[in-house]
């Protein structure tokens, strides 16, 4: 199916379900933009049960953290949507939103040994957690070949990316180096950036939800997104979601973003070693 933009977005706003025009449910349904580029891909509960429980075993605890480093997706606050300390940038509101894997940019309080140079580490989840992420493979390596068997032209760029990072910066066997997590975040419309243009985002979903729809505002179209669904699109084009609420307290959604950082490529040589046992990698041979 193709679609047209019908509307201009603005970035930091929510779109609620009434904006859009089409709602997907379906298994294998393919939507493209007017030049032909791909704009998602929906598989309908595609996730074996065992990988949905590890998703939720793995990665539930590190989800609850609050972070104020989500810019545009965070939403705005009286029209505001980003604040500043000193010359760093800020979330205006906390969202429940983390990574793990791999990391091209240096930790903050590092910044002052590396002025700027790309800089490759892993994240403190998976620093720390070296049981629950190597216990999560099986569910990540699950995503990376239902990519590979739907992913077509955008995978093969993908892999040949993940082909020229260094072994220790990615997650094994398959092509990502990064996983970022949500939970219970209605994110406003932004475009994800920092990672790999030329191949998509990988999206999954577990809890017990409703609402939270994945959406294209400026093409009027929207996915309905489930426990164990997959959904590979174009996060480089505006997107959202919509309202969320839950039958109960203890009911929750958590959802998965697997890509590759577009900077882990240049990082090479180990550069710092930390009081907190951090690796840092960069371009440079000699060490800090």
């Amino acid at each position: 199916m193709i679609y047209e933009k019908v509307f201009t977005a603005t970035q930091g706003q929510h779109y609620d379900l009434d904006h859009y025009n089409t709602i997907i449910n379906e298994h294998e349904a393919c939507g493209y933009n007017e030049k032909g580029d791909l704009l998602f891909v929906m598989l309908k509960g595609v996730l074996k049960h065992d990988n949905v429980q590890l998703a939720k075993d793995c990665f539930l605890e590190m989800s609850k953290k609050q972070n104020k480093n989500r810019g545009f997706a965070g939403g705005s606050v009286d029209g505001v949507v980003r604040k500043y300390i000193g010359n760093q940038s800020y979330s205006v509101s906390s969202q429940k939103s983390n990574i793990a894997g791999f990391y091209d940019r240096v930790l903050r309080q590092h910044t002052k040994h590396f002025q700027g140079k790309v800089v490759c580490r892993q994240t403190a989840f998976t620093l720390n957690n070296g049981d629950l992420w190597e216990k999560s493979f099986p569910f990540l390596q699950q995503v990376s070949c239902l990519y590979k068997q739907y992913g077509g032209v955008y995978y093969e760029r993908q892999k040949k990316e993940y082909d020229c990072i260094l072994d220790n910066l990615k997650v094994p066997d398959t092509v990502f180096t990064t996983i970022t997590t949500n939970l219970n975040f209605r994110t406003a419309c932004h475009v994800d950036k920092g990672d790999f243009r030329d191949g998509l985002g990988v999206l999954c979903f577990v809890g017990d939800f409703k609402g939270g729809y994945v959406g294209f505002p400026e093409y009027k179209v929207c996915l309905k997104c489930e426990e164990g669904d997959v959904l590979l699109c174009n996060v480089h084009e505006y997107h959202c979601n919509t309202e969320l609420s839950f039958d109960s307290d203890v009911d929750y959604r958590l959802s998965f973003v697997f890509y590759i950082r577009h900077d882990m490529k240049q990082c090479y040589e180990q550069a710092l070693w930390n009081e907190s046992k951090y690796e840092y990698y960069t371009p440079q041979k000699k060490l800090i």
